[in-house]
């Protein structure tokens, strides 16, 4: 039987900057825990005045301290400010664990979108959350809702944690080190899925690590980007090269 969500509507209210507080381990999903920019746009929008909206926020019962689920951007730029009068919040109840889905889902907004790695490295973070208490504190359906991956995939992530175990392994953090400690990172021994999902969490690392130098470089400089990836790759770049003329990718840039 499905269990019924206890979380209520959140109350509107108002509280004082220093009646806040962050806990980054439970309530932030991202790789980077803040965007700078991000950050600074929201800081001259309420030095213009602008309403940047209701912080969502949860008070702990174990110790009645008000925490940011959502909102921790403006919470920085409101920090910045000094800010004095009140601020707009939305004060949200149920335990922690149905809270934790409130603050995924906010995160995963068009605000400030979450990268494919991010969000399936979130599922595998209470995936494993929930099969350490040995029951599964979300469906699958909850839990492929709050983060954008598939059902099939947290079903995945069940399977992994478990032969982690078995293994008698650590848990890593990220989704992609867990397909790697499961499996192994050769091909023939995963799933067609799994081949997918591990290829796309490599995909996010090197982007986080390069991309966006990459990207820059490549708009400015693309003869001499290519020369680099020929020198650093070797054959490989001939073969790259080779693959996408053969799918007629129109887009590829060399």
């Amino acid at each position: 039987m499905k269990k019924e969500n206890t979380t209520n509507l959140p109350k509107q209210t108002e509280m004082k900057l220093s009646d806040l507080n962050i806990r980054p381990e439970d309530f932030q999903f991202r790789d980077v825990e803040l965007d700078r920019y991000h950050a600074d746009e929201l800081e001259k929008a309420l030095q213009q005045g602008r309403d940047v909206g209701p912080l969502d926020v949860w008070q702990d019962p174990n110790d009645s301290r008000y925490y940011i689920l959502d909102g921790h951007h403006r919470y920085e730029a409101f920090r910045r400010l000094r800010w004095t009068k009140p601020i707009k919040v939305s004060v949200h109840e149920g335990p922690l664990h149905e809270v934790k889905l409130v603050a995924l889902r906010e995160n995963t907004k068009a605000r400030l979108p979450m990268s494919h790695k991010e969000r399936a490295d979130a599922a595998w973070r209470l995936t494993v959350a929930q099969c350490k208490d040995r029951s599964y504190s979300y469906s699958k359906r909850e839990l492929a809702e709050a983060t954008g991956v598939s059902e099939r995939t947290v079903a995945t992530m069940r399977t992994t944690y478990t032969k982690i175990s078995e293994l008698g392994l650590d848990h890593p953090a990220s989704w992609a080190a867990a397909i790697e400690k499961a499996k192994g990172n050769e091909f023939e021994d995963m799933s067609d899925d799994e081949r997918e999902l591990w290829i796309e969490a490599k995909a996010g690392e090197i982007d986080k690590a390069i991309g966006k130098s990459i990207a820059e470089y490549t708009k400015r400089y693309p003869e001499a980007v290519h020369r680099v990836l020929e020198r650093r790759m070797g054959q490989e770049f001939g073969h790259m090269v080779s693959y996408y003329a053969s799918q007629g990718e129109d887009d590829f840039p060399f």
